[in-house]
């Protein structure tokens, strides 16, 4: 996400121009969940997703949320695995499972979502650390967080539709 670089830059005639740029490997992973509602949740972590990982996010979304939960899914390996698979089942009264089609990213909401978060953290520049690059992120999500309205117009896209039901 950080390597992103946006804007314009100038040099003397016949030289190119160029721009410092932080270490290239900074980074941070987020899983998040939208409703059409305007509802949003996030969990940043190191590393790669897992089964495990994702399962303590779904219990977080669990925890924080009432009645049951429609959850819709990419096919991340980490979605299908055993763990994720078995939990689930565990907490079928609660949260329901569907997986989109494989290449399939403008089905899903949350893509929308992840275009504006790292439109929105790179915007004033690239941050030059992992901490900084995850302040910024979480300052991102909460601000979005508070816009229930802009998140709701994620399920308006016309291949996301389908999710929209009582979205307005």
């Amino acid at each position: 996400m950080a390597d992103h670089c946006s804007g314009y830059g100038y040099a003397k005639r016949g030289e190119r121009a160029t721009m410092d740029v932080p270490d290239p490997h900074i980074g941070i992973n987020m899983v998040s969940s939208i409703t059409n509602e305007g509802a949003l949740r996030f969990m940043t972590y190191p590393g790669t997703m897992t089964g495990e990982r994702f399962v303590v996010f779904l219990g977080r979304l669990l925890r924080t949320t009432t009645g049951k939960i429609v959850l819709i899914v990419d096919r991340l390996k980490a979605h299908q695995s055993g763990v994720v698979k078995e939990w689930v089942a565990a907490h079928a009264d609660r949260l329901e499972v569907f997986e989109l089609p494989r290449r399939a990213p403008e089905r899903n909401p949350d893509e929308y979502l992840n275009n504006d978060v790292k439109r929105a953290v790179t915007e004033d520049g690239l941050p030059g650390s992992k901490p900084a690059l995850r302040e910024r992120l979480q300052h991102v999500m909460r601000t979005l967080g508070h816009l229930p309205k802009h998140v709701v117009s994620y399920f308006l896209q016309p291949c996301v539709l389908y999710a929209a039901a009582t979205a307005t």
